[in-house]
């Protein structure tokens, strides 16, 4: 079904982001190898679920996405920077995704 699609496509892309968040976490500097591309793609990731959410009319989900998306594009515009409690809020705004997916998945 398109449900469940929606949910194998964000589910897949959870790990990615939880990964580079992590890996964004280690290095708050910016002095890792590649650390422009994993705020570019967890930006993607999130626009893209984002996006999703709202045309499965998921406003929950979408508004958490879009809220993650508005921190990194400032990130990656230069207007802020990506620090410890920012990325903590990314970090707790991706586990309130997983917590809605999995209403979602269960149909609440």
């Amino acid at each position: 079904s398109v449900l469940d699609s929606f949910i194998e496509e964000v589910n897949s892309y959870l790990p990615e982001i939880e990964s580079n968040l992590e890996s964004l976490a280690q290095s708050p500097s910016g002095t890792m190898p590649g650390y422009m591309d994993a705020i570019e793609e967890t930006y993607r990731r999130t626009h893209t679920i984002g996006g999703s959410a709202s045309m499965m009319d998921f406003p929950g989900l979408a508004h958490v996405a879009h809220g993650m998306e508005d921190i990194l594009g400032d990130v990656l515009d230069g207007v802020s920077t990506l620090d410890a409690p920012t990325i903590g809020l990314l970090q707790r705004s991706l586990g309130r995704m997983h917590k809605l997916l999995q209403g979602i998945h269960a149909g609440i």
